[in-house]
């Protein structure tokens, strides 16, 4: 539901997404969400040599569907500015 933080573990991987397959626990939220906040735990065994200092950039990648609610006579322009 909007406006309710929700965590989401999700698998990463160095120069790759990993392995793991869609993870739904973001399910029934608004991709566009008004924030996000990654946190990588240097606490969990599978991150001791990872050195976040070192972390130039994160890509996420995110798949999503929706269904209109509502009235759905809306025109929507997909452009980019």
């Amino acid at each position: 539901p909007a406006g309710v933080p929700a965590p989401a573990t999700i698998q990463a991987g160095v120069n790759s997404f990993g392995t793991a397959g869609p993870n739904i626990s973001l399910l029934n939220y608004p991709v566009a969400q008004s924030s996000w906040i990654v946190a990588i735990p240097t606490d969990d065994a599978a991150n001791r040599d990872l050195d976040p200092k070192k972390i130039d950039d994160i890509v996420l990648r995110i798949a999503y569907s929706g269904i209109a609610t509502g009235g759905a006579s809306s025109m929507y322009a997909l452009t980019c500015n």
